[in-house]
């Protein structure tokens, strides 16, 4: 999946990009008009197969192990955006979402969900498109249902 990961970052690379015009001072002594700043980081990604029809981000909360978890790297600060996938049955990435998980820790939206049990001692969050969407942790996204605009 690769190729396919990198076409999606190469086609959102502006939600990764700031664009802002230069201090006047800048323009004059340092023949600069515009400041490019990268906002990138660290990308996590996540693929699921065709059969999961709910669109929404799920990430790893708990272990019965007790061994780190998905969620709480996240909440340590790992990773700066998830890009998370859905794969058709042709091993094509067919919807996606780009999260800002920065936005996502700042604006609390991992934090006190009720746990769901995947029924082999893990457990899981479920964050809808719409939540992540209010509260400006999506960034971009190709969903063919599903759509928040």
């Amino acid at each position: 999946y690769t190729p396919q990961i990198q076409e999606i970052i190469r086609q959102n690379i502006e939600k990764l990009v700031t664009i802002s015009v230069a201090q006047r001072d800048d323009d004059i002594q340092k023949a600069t008009d515009f400041v490019v700043s990268l906002s990138g980081g660290d990308m996590a990604v996540r693929l699921r197969r065709t059969k999961y029809t709910f669109r929404d981000l799920t990430i790893r909360a708990k272990r019965d192990t007790g061994a780190e978890t998905e969620l709480a790297k996240i909440k340590k600060g790992y990773a700066r955006w998830y890009l998370y996938g859905w794969v058709d049955n042709d091993k094509k990435i067919n919807e996606w979402i780009l999260v800002d998980l920065d936005v996502a820790r700042n604006q609390h939206v991992l934090d006190n969900k009720e746990l769901k049990s995947n029924k082999d001692g893990t457990y899981f969050i479920a964050i809808s498109v719409q939540e992540l969407y209010e509260t400006g942790c999506l960034k971009a996204q190709k969903l063919t249902s599903h759509l928040v605009s």
